[in-house]
């Protein structure tokens, strides 16, 4: 196994992606030890849920479909860090002013979208101005990060997230007492600059490429626009559902939000571990692969192995989380002084969350043999159709299982995209 280089980059990149993202995972158990849930965190998480929501439509986009367009630039002998700074250029100044629009226009879209009185709702807007910066500053970060990772250094990007979390959890401590919960939204802004420095000096001090701005739009970056907008498109649908879930749990009472949160926390945890250095290697290795032999049969076979092996090791991950979600549960958040009806809310979402791992881990490699090919119009279909799904199935399931029928839902819909996305692959013959 050591010998393989593929395998020994997985494991590498998953243990470093750990350790980065690991100080990350505890800043929620942090949250809720100094903060509790109450109607202060149900409307910072909100403001989060909605500003990662805006953010997460892009920094995936940047963070995977920027490798097999470098690994393209590489095997034509092109300018990459032309490429990039093209990139930058073009996100810094779109991401910018959809930043500013989405500031004008939150306030009255939440007065309708959410059950917030007038004082809630004026927190709300003030913490999403607070956190806004978070949208540009992260979609950097993953261009960055996506640079070196089809160069095949994993290790930096993998861990650049502990940096931030560290600076964050520090912020929240010293600014709790004299800011409250706006403490942890500059904290998260505070993290993310950090994050973004550290990059640019690795960058600059290895030379691995030399970040540049062409005054003019390469063809390829208009290129990259187009292929990478279907997917944004998809992903605009698809982040959607979080934020349609934290928009139903406001409507099942005080602190229900918040519950859904910690259990979606929790339940990251396995599923950032199973898909962080995995997903992340395998697009690296199959975009360099395809683009110098152009061997589709190959990355048919790749992939269908990586999702076999995956499938079974996150099913035991299930298993293990089930059985043992009481302890996990209140192993984490007891000391924080929530109620024992609170506490098995949580343990129940987290379970119907984490039923969800295998398929999400399935659809997760596929997606990246579609990114691989560029073909970003498959996740787009898909995600339209999800966004109807969960929110039918939200309607439905929260009647009769509360909070945890939101959960429930999230995990209907994975399997449903799983089943998809491979027959897809299936059919096409990749």
């Amino acid at each position: 196994m050591c010998n393989n280089p593929l395998l020994r980059d997985v494991f590498t990149t998953t243990a470093w992606s750990i350790l980065g993202k690991g100080i990350g995972f505890a800043i929620p158990f942090f949250i809720a030890a100094w903060f509790g849930i109450t109607s202060q965190t149900d409307i910072f998480f909100f403001a989060y849920v909605v500003t990662i929501f805006i953010a997460g439509v892009f920094t995936p986009v940047a963070e995977s479909i920027i490798v097999p367009y470098i690994a393209e630039v590489r095997s034509e002998g092109g300018d990459v860090g032309a490429f990039i700074g093209n990139i930058l250029s073009v996100t810094a100044i779109g991401l910018a002013g959809l930043t500013v629009l989405f500031l004008l226009t939150v306030k009255p879209v939440l007065s309708i979208a959410a059950d917030f009185d007038g004082q809630s709702l004026k927190m709300a807007s003030l913490l999403l101005a607070e956190i806004s910066p978070l949208i540009v500053l992260s979609v950097w970060s993953s261009i960055l990060a996506g640079s070196l990772n089809a160069y095949k250094i994993f290790k930096l990007p993998a861990l650049s997230p502990a940096f931030r979390a560290l600076v964050n959890l520090l912020f929240i401590f010293l600014f709790k007492n004299a800011w409250g919960v706006h403490a942890i939204a500059l904290g998260y802004v505070a993290g993310e600059i950090v994050r973004i420095v550290i990059l640019l000096v690795f960058i600059y001090k290895t030379r691995v490429f030399v970040i540049s701005f062409p005054p003019k739009l390469e063809e390829r970056v208009k290129k990259f626009i187009k292929t990478a907008s279907y997917q944004t498109v998809g992903l605009i649908a698809l982040g959607i559902n979080p934020v349609v879930d934290q928009a139903f749990a406001s409507w099942l009472g005080t602190g229900n939000i918040s519950i859904l949160y910690y259990a979606d926390r929790l339940y990251t945890i396995p599923l950032t571990v199973g898909i962080s250095g995995l997903s992340v290697v395998l697009l690296s290795e199959w975009s360099k692969r395809y683009y110098d032999d152009k061997k589709i049969g190959t990355l048919y076979k790749d992939s269908f192995n990586a999702i076999k092996m995956a499938g079974a090791a996150a099913l035991f991950v299930t298993l293990i989380s089930c059985l043992f979600s009481k302890p996990i549960v209140y192993l984490v958040y007891k000391a924080s002084g929530i109620s024992p009806d609170m506490l098995e809310k949580v343990r129940w979402s987290f379970i119907y969350f984490v039923i969800g791992l295998a398929p999400y881990l399935v659809a997760a490699i596929a997606i990246n043999v579609h990114q691989v090919l560029k073909n970003t119009k498959v996740l787009m279909k898909w995600s339209f159709f999800s966004v109807g799904a969960n929110i039918l199935l939200n309607f439905i399931l929260m009647r009769y299982m509360g909070v945890g029928g939101l959960a429930f839902s999230t995990t209907i819909v994975c399997f449903i995209g799983s089943a998809y996305l491979l027959r897809n692959l299936y059919l096409k013959k990749i």
